[in-house]
């Protein structure tokens, strides 16, 4: 490192501070995770843009409930309706009424689907009481015991249902099916504090209660085929305050606990992986009836870290189980996340909308969230320790830039055009075009592409931004599927259609007076497409007599691919130092 040159301490986990004391803060990480990279690499870790989202399917229905996959069906409550998905996204079909409003639980057991004598049973139950099954197309009503109580939560476990009530009590179905015998429950009894939510994890169910957690397993015994094995001091904050066992996760057991910290399962130890700054905004959030509903908690994988997001009304914070670190995740005038539960579906990572009555897809190969800004951010803590007496500083960030293609693509043979996703019009819905190429390796979100000699959809000849669909497949954004394909057509790649992904820009501002003041950014280019490593530079005198003590604040809107590694604070040599 230069003489004169300090390093600018960006950390590796968001510490934002006590909410109104900026001067706390050891800086913050927003819609940005941080991955290592090799001990010959230029750095040691690079800060990446969070996964986007991308739109997977439309509905007219309005507050998320949650979703399940059984075999090519989506399944997706909305207040008061279900409605269904296939692999292809697009308009939900209806299924009919499904009573409730609360976000709920889905749950199926062991029969495969399609099979004899019948497909797979579903069950919903949300903390409200509400309970459906569904059949193929057909929604049923939950028939319980007499003397069994209205469910909170239900999940599957060997082919039961397991269904825990608030009075302490955990029932379980018949195996393969949705009957309940009148003496098939137990009683999670090592405290009279109740039951709150049901998970299986690693061949165990997980009772969790307001103080406690009982751990079960399958002992085969009859009516009840499960016994207590385990009992963790350790409650849950909420009922859907638990994440990290869902299908295709399965990384790690994280919950919010009833001391308003995060724990992870550390064999039958509750470890706390929340840093104090969290633990004071959980511990803000009012509960009502002593839980504390406003608090979600879902997962998703993108580029193999595996996430756990957890949201209140007024802030969202992402912890990478690889890195065990933490981030804060913001939506476009927004306070918190859009995102709303997770759910693994048709080898996507798939997911509710605060903002829209669609179900989005969370990508690494969208760099906005539905068309809006998404905005990355970090923030460093204070620069200790730089000289005395340099009145004009130099910052270098150095970042890896590439957006869009890696190259332009050659041109390649289309062998289909379809109707893609659906959207509204004013008069009704329409599709827009997908094609089937040889490979998207070299597409990204919002490049361009130039359609020619297409038979039959002629409407897609032209030059369109593309969407990256998949491995094949590409959409023509902006474009409306009339046509059915016959033969032929050449996709050409070209170089951004977006001037703003083309040269997109980085603001860097700084603050003296720790955090609590940002000074309006200056703008830098990042560097035009293809140009794979970037060293922006800012050179601004302040007549300060020191930069020691500065933060600074690195803020990218464009929707391109963001790459950071390091930044450097230096005495300008164009500069002198004394006077």
């Amino acid at each position: 490192m230069p003489l004169g040159t300090i390093q600018v301490p960006f950390p590796d986990s968001t510490m934002p501070g006590t909410p109104g004391h900026f001067q706390e803060s050891g800086g913050r990480i927003i819609n940005s995770y941080i991955e290592p990279l090799g001990p010959t690499a230029p750095s040691t870790v690079i800060y990446r843009r969070a996964p986007g989202l991308r739109n997977f399917g439309t509905t007219v229905r309005t507050g998320w409930r949650g979703g399940i996959q059984v075999a090519a069906t989506l399944y997706t409550a909305w207040n008061n309706r279900l409605v269904t998905f296939s692999e292809a996204g697009g308009a939900a079909a209806d299924v009919g009424v499904f009573t409730g409003t609360a976000k709920g639980f889905f749950a199926r057991n062991n029969r495969v689907a399609p099979a004899s004598p019948a497909p797979p049973d579903i069950v919903f139950v949300d903390p409200d009481g509400n309970s459906a099954t569904i059949n193929g197309s057909t929604i049923g009503a939950l028939t319980r015991p007499t003397d069994m109580g209205a469910p909170n939560s239900v999940c599957a476990m060997d082919g039961f249902f397991v269904f825990t009530v608030s009075d302490g009590k955990v029932w379980a179905s018949d195996n393969n099916a949705v009957t309940i015998p009148a003496l098939s429950f137990g009683t999670a009894e090592n405290k009279p504090d109740g039951l709150i939510r049901g998970v299986p994890w690693a061949g165990q169910l997980f009772l969790f209660g307001p103080s406690t957690t009982e751990v079960w397993a399958n002992a085969g015994t009859t009516p009840f085929p499960f016994q207590r094995s385990v009992v963790i001091p350790r409650g849950i904050a909420g009922s859907y305050c638990v994440s990290g066992f869902e299908d295709n996760f399965s990384r790690a057991l994280v919950w919010v606990a009833d001391d308003n910290s995060v724990v992870r399962l550390n064999g039958y130890l509750p470890e706390k992986i929340s840093p104090p700054d969290l633990d004071g905004l959980i511990e803000r959030e009012p509960a009502v009836n002593g839980l504390k509903q406003s608090l979600e908690m879902s997962c998703f994988i993108s580029r193999g870290h595996a996430f756990i997001l957890l949201s209140s009304p007024t802030w969202s914070w992402v912890f990478d189980l690889n890195t065990n670190k933490w981030a804060e995740r913001f939506s476009y005038l927004q306070p918190r996340s859009r995102i709303t539960g997770g759910v693994f579906a048709f080898n996507k990572w798939l997911c509710g909308d605060l903002l829209s009555s669609n179900v989005q897809e969370i990508t690494n190969l969208a760099h906005t969230e539905i068309g809006q800004p998404f905005r990355w951010r970090i923030e460093s803590g204070a620069v200790e320790n730089f000289p005395v007496g340099a009145r004009v500083g130099r910052f270098d960030a150095e970042f890896v830039t590439g957006v869009g293609q890696a190259s332009t693509p050659h041109p390649m043979n289309i062998t289909a055009a379809v109707a893609g996703t659906a959207f509204t019009t004013p008069t009704g819905t329409a599709n827009r075009i997908r094609l089937t190429v040889t490979t998207t390796a070299l597409y990204r979100d919002g490049d361009a592409a130039t359609v020619t000699g297409v038979g039959g959809t002629t409407e897609a000849n032209g030059t369109w931004p593309i969407d990256v669909i998949d491995g094949t497949q590409v959409e023509l954004n902006g474009s409306t599927f009339v046509n059915a394909y016959t033969a032929g057509g050449v996709i050409t790649g070209l170089a951004s259609i977006e001037p703003i992904e083309t040269d997109p820009v980085v603001e860097i501002s700084w603050s003296d007076d720790g955090g609590q003041t940002y000074y309006a950014p200056i703008i830098r280019k990042l560097g035009k497409q293809a140009q794979t490593r970037q060293l922006v530079s800012l050179i601004a005198c302040t007549g300060r007599s020191s930069w020691n003590a500065r933060r600074w604040r690195l803020t990218i809107s464009d929707p391109v691919y963001v790459g950071f590694m390091a930044a450097y604070q230096a005495r300008s040599p164009k500069v002198s130092d004394i006077g």
